[in-house]
């Protein structure tokens, strides 16, 4: 059986070569199916300064990418504020549906973002 890496470039090659195609088996292109389904499907790397969390809502799974804001201290000039996270983006099969989710929904998964990070944190 081939690896992963040589039913890629086989199936490159195919594409430009109808022959390449018979050496092939059933199972190598089912794989080669799952790693392109795969690769089109994942979500993008979370950004720089951004925190990823995956959220699950009504049994769709959703990659989020969120901002964390930390609490500040107040004094006599300025106002406290507390921590805070802000949904940035929510991929579901390689695709941002964020602007698709109901005002309930991106309040929950910032609830359950801010949630999970102070349970992390809090294991330390």
């Amino acid at each position: 059986m081939m690896d992963d890496t040589t039913v890629i470039r086989l199936a490159q090659q195919a594409a430009k070569d109808e022959l390449a195609v018979a050496v092939f088996t059933v199972n190598e292109l089912a794989r080669f199916a799952d790693l392109a389904f795969a690769k089109q499907t994942s979500s993008p790397i979370c950004p720089d300064g951004l925190i990823e969390f995956t959220y699950i809502c009504n049994g769709v799974e959703l990659t989020c990418h969120l901002e964390y804001e930390a609490a500040e201290r107040g004094s006599f000039d300025e106002p406290a504020y507390p921590e805070s996270i802000t949904l940035d983006s929510a991929f579901h099969l390689g695709e941002n549906i964020g602007h698709l989710l109901s005002d309930d929904v991106v309040a929950e998964i910032e609830d359950a973002a801010l949630a999970n990070l102070k349970d992390k944190y809090n294991d330390y």
